[in-house]
């Protein structure tokens, strides 16, 4: 197995869990608006198979350009992942460990996170909510410059491959050139 494949491995693995949480995610809501229109046939919620943490809070804003008090309703889901340990899974307490770890990871990011609503008044953010906007473009940044890696690196073994496959004479030229460039770094070196 080489680095690529195993660089691949982890990724797929990766989106694969976040894919997973996500999927949980939208069948807990499918079943939460279900029970709330009043569907029958809506599954009943299961306690000990709880996967998300859900709450909300009210936040107080004094706006820093008009100085308008408003309030706004934040709200946040934080996923319940049991823990790796498997003594602590074999003993049943894994639930409970990591209902109380997700408790307070949301209460952190209730206590700290802010919603980007603007100034009923003038229309303008608040400092806190410029620097969270500034904090989510640069995750998009790092998210999508992370994907443009992983094409770039798994492009150029791919193209390699194809050329090395359809074309002898390619091989011979690119093992040439390659052979060229390392001989003429290392005569610069000396």
């Amino acid at each position: 197995m080489n680095a690529l494949q195993l660089l691949l491995i982890c990724f797929a693995g990766w989106i694969n869990r976040n894919q997973q949480n996500v999927i949980e995610y939208l069948q807990e809501e499918v079943r939460v608006l279900r029970e709330q229109l009043g569907d029958p046939q809506a599954p009943k919620a299961d306690p000990s198979r709880a996967t998300w943490v859900k709450g909300s809070i009210t936040k107080q804003v004094k706006c820093d350009s008009c100085g308008h008090d408003y309030k706004y309703e934040m709200s946040r889901a934080v996923p319940i992942r049991p823990p790796i340990d498997r003594a602590a899974k074999d003993a049943g307490r894994d639930n409970g460990v990591a209902a109380s770890l997700a408790q307070q990871n949301l209460t952190k990011m209730l206590e700290t996170n802010c919603d980007l609503v603007p100034c009923p008044q003038c229309g303008a953010l608040t400092r806190e909510m410029v620097a969270e906007e500034v904090r989510q473009r640069k995750m998009a940044l790092k998210w999508m410059g992370g994907g443009a890696l992983m094409l770039a690196l798994s492009a150029g073994p791919i193209y390699l491959g194809i050329g090395f496959i359809l074309h002898r004479e390619f091989a011979t030229r690119w093992f040439s050139s390659v052979g060229a460039i390392l001989f003429i770094k290392s005569v610069i070196s000396l």
